[in-house]
Protein backbone atom coordinates (compact mmCIF):
# COMPACT_ATOMS: atom_id res chain seq x y z
CA UNK A 1 0.00 0.00 0.00
CA UNK A 2 2.81 2.74 0.64
CA UNK A 3 4.28 2.20 -2.60
CA UNK A 4 1.11 3.62 -4.67
CA UNK A 5 1.49 6.70 -2.53
CA UNK A 6 4.25 8.86 -4.47
CA UNK A 7 5.93 11.66 -2.31
CA UNK A 8 5.33 15.24 -2.37
CA UNK A 9 7.64 17.60 -3.15
CA UNK A 10 7.16 21.10 -2.08
CA UNK A 11 9.60 23.62 -3.61
CA UNK A 12 9.92 26.96 -2.47
CA UNK A 13 10.42 29.96 -4.39
CA UNK A 14 13.84 31.70 -3.48
CA UNK A 15 12.45 34.20 -1.83
CA UNK A 16 11.12 32.13 0.57
CA UNK A 17 14.09 29.77 1.39
CA UNK A 18 16.01 31.43 4.27
CA UNK A 19 19.15 28.55 3.99
CA UNK A 20 19.97 29.48 0.51
CA UNK A 21 20.90 32.85 -0.55
CA UNK A 22 19.28 34.13 -3.76
CA UNK A 23 20.86 35.29 -6.44
CA UNK A 24 19.07 38.50 -8.44
CA UNK A 25 17.80 35.99 -11.50
CA UNK A 26 16.11 33.96 -8.62
CA UNK A 27 14.61 36.36 -7.36
CA UNK A 28 13.74 38.15 -10.83
CA UNK A 29 12.35 34.99 -12.29
CA UNK A 30 8.91 35.46 -11.41
CA UNK A 31 8.28 38.46 -13.04
CA UNK A 32 6.90 38.79 -16.49
CA UNK A 33 5.96 42.07 -18.92
CA UNK A 34 5.39 45.76 -16.50
CA UNK A 35 6.23 43.34 -13.13
CA UNK A 36 9.71 42.68 -14.81
CA UNK A 37 10.00 46.15 -16.15
CA UNK A 38 9.07 47.99 -12.57
CA UNK A 39 11.37 45.91 -10.98
CA UNK A 40 14.17 46.38 -13.40
CA UNK A 41 13.65 49.88 -13.13
CA UNK A 42 13.22 50.29 -9.67
CA UNK A 43 16.60 48.48 -9.16
CA UNK A 44 18.39 50.66 -11.69
CA UNK A 45 17.04 53.66 -9.90
CA UNK A 46 18.48 52.96 -7.02
CA UNK A 47 21.75 51.33 -8.05
CA UNK A 48 22.32 54.83 -9.89
CA UNK A 49 22.01 56.81 -6.56
CA UNK A 50 25.58 57.12 -5.84
CA UNK A 51 25.46 57.03 -2.44
CA UNK A 52 23.59 53.82 -2.03
CA UNK A 53 25.24 50.19 -2.15
CA UNK A 54 22.81 47.06 -2.79
CA UNK A 55 22.50 43.74 -0.87
CA UNK A 56 20.60 40.99 -0.77
CA UNK A 57 19.59 39.96 2.92
CA UNK A 58 17.32 38.01 4.61
CA UNK A 59 14.65 40.27 6.38
CA UNK A 60 12.48 37.64 8.39
CA UNK A 61 8.75 37.60 7.54
CA UNK A 62 7.15 38.98 5.43
CA UNK A 63 10.18 40.78 3.86
CA UNK A 64 12.34 37.41 3.67
CA UNK A 65 15.00 38.07 0.82
CA UNK A 66 15.22 41.66 0.12
CA UNK A 67 17.25 44.41 -1.56
CA UNK A 68 18.69 46.63 0.46
CA UNK A 69 19.67 49.93 0.04
CA UNK A 70 22.13 51.48 2.52
CA UNK A 71 23.93 55.05 2.16
CA UNK A 72 25.67 57.48 4.01
CA UNK A 73 22.35 59.94 4.57
CA UNK A 74 21.19 58.08 7.04
CA UNK A 75 23.29 55.66 9.17
CA UNK A 76 20.56 54.25 11.22
CA UNK A 77 19.09 52.27 8.72
CA UNK A 78 18.92 51.10 4.88
CA UNK A 79 17.03 53.98 3.02
CA UNK A 80 15.10 51.86 0.68
CA UNK A 81 14.34 48.35 0.04
CA UNK A 82 13.13 46.43 -2.94
CA UNK A 83 11.25 43.38 -1.88
CA UNK A 84 10.30 40.62 -4.40
CA UNK A 85 7.53 39.06 -3.61
CA UNK A 86 6.71 36.85 -6.41
CA UNK A 87 3.16 38.13 -7.24
CA UNK A 88 4.33 41.90 -7.99
CA UNK A 89 7.45 43.87 -6.67
CA UNK A 90 7.09 46.24 -3.50
CA UNK A 91 9.14 49.07 -2.45
CA UNK A 92 9.69 49.93 1.06
CA UNK A 93 11.57 53.10 2.42
CA UNK A 94 11.52 53.96 6.50
CA UNK A 95 10.73 57.70 7.39
CA UNK A 96 11.59 58.73 10.75
CA UNK A 97 8.65 61.53 11.92
CA UNK A 98 10.99 64.24 11.02
CA UNK A 99 10.86 63.74 7.52
CA UNK A 100 7.17 63.00 7.55
CA UNK A 101 6.31 66.29 9.13
CA UNK A 102 9.19 67.70 6.56
CA UNK A 103 7.16 66.37 3.98
CA UNK A 104 4.54 69.18 1.52
CA UNK A 105 1.80 66.54 2.10
CA UNK A 106 -0.61 68.67 -0.02
CA UNK A 107 1.98 67.91 -3.59
CA UNK A 108 2.14 64.73 -2.25
CA UNK A 109 -0.15 62.30 -4.31
CA UNK A 110 -2.44 60.73 -2.87
CA UNK A 111 -0.89 57.07 -3.36
CA UNK A 112 2.17 57.79 -1.65
CA UNK A 113 0.01 60.00 1.24
CA UNK A 114 -1.90 56.68 1.45
CA UNK A 115 0.71 54.57 1.80
CA UNK A 116 2.94 56.91 4.51
CA UNK A 117 -0.82 57.31 6.81
CA UNK A 118 -1.28 53.29 6.82
CA UNK A 119 2.33 52.57 7.29
CA UNK A 120 3.74 50.55 10.36
CA UNK A 121 5.03 52.49 13.30
CA UNK A 122 8.30 51.60 15.27
CA UNK A 123 10.01 53.71 17.62
CA UNK A 124 9.45 57.10 15.47
CA UNK A 125 9.90 55.51 11.94
CA UNK A 126 7.26 54.65 9.47
CA UNK A 127 7.52 51.95 6.98
CA UNK A 128 6.32 52.75 4.44
CA UNK A 129 5.65 49.81 1.65
CA UNK A 130 3.96 50.37 -1.79
CA UNK A 131 3.38 47.87 -5.15
CA UNK A 132 5.22 48.75 -8.56
CA UNK A 133 1.76 48.12 -9.92
CA UNK A 134 1.90 51.18 -12.60
CA UNK A 135 4.30 53.68 -13.88
CA UNK A 136 2.68 56.72 -12.01
CA UNK A 137 3.22 54.43 -9.24
CA UNK A 138 6.88 54.13 -9.58
CA UNK A 139 7.42 57.64 -10.72
CA UNK A 140 5.25 58.91 -7.38
CA UNK A 141 7.87 56.67 -4.83
CA UNK A 142 11.22 57.62 -6.78
CA UNK A 143 9.88 61.54 -6.22
CA UNK A 144 9.22 60.69 -2.01
CA UNK A 145 12.62 59.47 -2.64
CA UNK A 146 14.11 62.54 -4.27
CA UNK A 147 12.30 64.59 -1.29
CA UNK A 148 13.86 62.42 1.46
CA UNK A 149 17.43 63.23 0.18
CA UNK A 150 16.69 66.49 0.06
CA UNK A 151 15.93 66.62 3.42
CA UNK A 152 18.94 64.40 4.41
CA UNK A 153 20.91 67.16 2.47
CA UNK A 154 19.50 70.11 4.09
CA UNK A 155 19.91 68.49 7.12
CA UNK A 156 23.52 68.34 6.49
CA UNK A 157 23.91 71.84 5.72
CA UNK A 158 22.99 73.11 8.96
CA UNK A 159 24.77 70.53 10.68
CA UNK A 160 28.12 72.32 8.62
CA UNK A 161 27.06 75.66 8.59
CA UNK A 162 26.37 75.29 12.66
CA UNK A 163 29.76 73.76 13.06
CA UNK A 164 28.08 70.30 14.24
CA UNK A 165 29.79 67.87 11.72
Amino acid sequence: MHDMIAPTHYSRHAWQDRFRTPTLDDLRQPYQGLNAKFFDEARDRLCAMEFLNEQIVWQGIPWRWTFTYEGAYDPERPWAYIIPHPEKPLVATPLIEAVVTWLPWQRLKRFIRDGLDGARQVNGVRWAVWELSHRTNLEDVFDLLRRKQRYFEAVRSEQEMSGVA
